[in-house]
C-alpha cells in the first residue's frame, strides 16, 4: 500500500513525498496490515483509526486523498460535508453509503460546537468493523473545549486518544 500511496503522490500530484509524509504512510500500511490479517485482534485493542494531525500545509489532505484512490473500498469527505451527511442520515437505521465502505476518510476534522461533538460521537459509537482515517490541524488533546459541558468533552477527547492512532505530522 505505501509503495502505491508514494506513486500515487509522485506520479499523480507531481510532489516529492516529505521525510514525514512517507513516515506517515509506512505507519499507515502497517496499521492497514494489522487489520486486514487480524481484525479481532485489532479490535480488540479498541483501535477505531488513524488520527494524522499537524499543521497547515504539512501534507494531510494530499495524502488520504491519494490513500482514497488507491482504495477502492474507502469514502472521503469534508468534515463539514461528513456532518451534514451524519444530519441528514441521522433517522435512518443503516446508512448504505458508510456500510458500504471499509475506510472512511474525513479531513479537515475539526469540532467547533457540542452538537457536532455528540453526532461525531455518536457515529463513532456505531461503527462496527471499520477504519476511520481523520485529519486535523489539532492535537487529540485540544479538539474542543466547552466549559459548560466538560465532562462531555474530556470523555470524546479519551475516546479519540483511546481508539485512534496518533500520527504528528511536521513539515
Amino acid at each position: 500500500i505505501s509503495i502505491k500511496i508514494l506513486d500515487y503522490l509522485i506520479n499523480e500530484n507531481n510532489i516529492k513525498p516529505n521525510v514525514c509524509q512517507v513516515k506517515a504512510v509506512k505507519e499507515i500500511e502497517k496499521l492497514l496490515s494489522s487489520y486486514r490479517f487480524n481484525p479481532l485482534r485489532f479490535l480488540s485493542n479498541k483501535i477505531l483509526g488513524i488520527y494524522i494531525h499537524g499543521s497547515v500545509g504539512t501534507g494531510k489532505s494530499i495524502l488520504i486523498k491519494a490513500i482514497h484512490m488507491i482504495i477502492n473500498n474507502s469514502e472521503i469527505f469534508h468534515f463539514s460535508d461528513f456532518i451534514f451527511h451524519l444530519q441528514s442520515k441521522q433517522k435512518l437505521k443503516k446508512d448504505k453509503l458508510i456500510a458500504s465502505k471499509y475506510i472512511i476518510l474525513v479531513d479537515e476534522f475539526f469540532i467547533n460546537n457540542l452538537t457536532n461533538l455528540i453526532l461525531f460521537k455518536n457515529f463513532l459509537n456505531s461503527l462496527s468493523n471499520k477504519i476511520i482515517i481523520l485529519t486535523s490541524n489539532k492535537k487529540p488533546s485540544e479538539i474542543y473545549q466547552d466549559s459548560i459541558n466538560k465532562d462531555l468533552c474530556e470523555d470524546f477527547k479519551n475516546q479519540i486518544l483511546k481508539n485512534f492512532y496518533e500520527i504528528r505530522m511536521t513539515s
